[in-house]
């Protein structure tokens, strides 16, 4: 996990998962359970993303309702990726979408240029 002070103060972690998969179409499959299955990790609905291959956001609360979460996932060739960012306990303003979409490029650029074995598109 990675604290980052945001905006006025608030606290957000990001958790950061990546996952290299035999091949873009196991990195998709991953990602399409991982959707499914959103729910366990923050209330809210599935949206398109423009970062990467197959891009998921999801703005809501924690199951609990005690904390904003935002999660962005998304493949790039084999390799799928979670983006998770939570806000303070009591914090239930979401991450800010421009740090959020920023973040999700900045980590698909850094997956591209330095990960063998993740060949880009797919």
């Amino acid at each position: 996990m990675l604290l980052v002070e945001g905006q006025q103060g608030a606290d957000v972690d990001i958790g950061d998962t990546i996952a290299l998969l035999a091949d873009p179409t196991e990195a998709a499959n991953v990602l399409a359970a991982a959707r499914d299955g959103i729910g366990s990790s923050v209330t809210g609905e599935p949206v398109p993303s423009p970062i990467g291959s197959n891009g998921v956001l999801v703005d809501g609360t924690s199951p609990d309702g005690t904390k904003a979460v935002t999660v962005l996932m998304f493949t790039e060739g084999n390799a799928f990726v979670t983006l998770q960012f939570d806000s303070a306990p009591g914090d239930l303003n979401p991450a800010p979408a421009d740090f959020v979409t920023s973040t999700g490029q900045l980590q698909l650029d850094a997956l591209v240029a330095g990960l063998p074995g993740v060949t880009p598109g797919g």
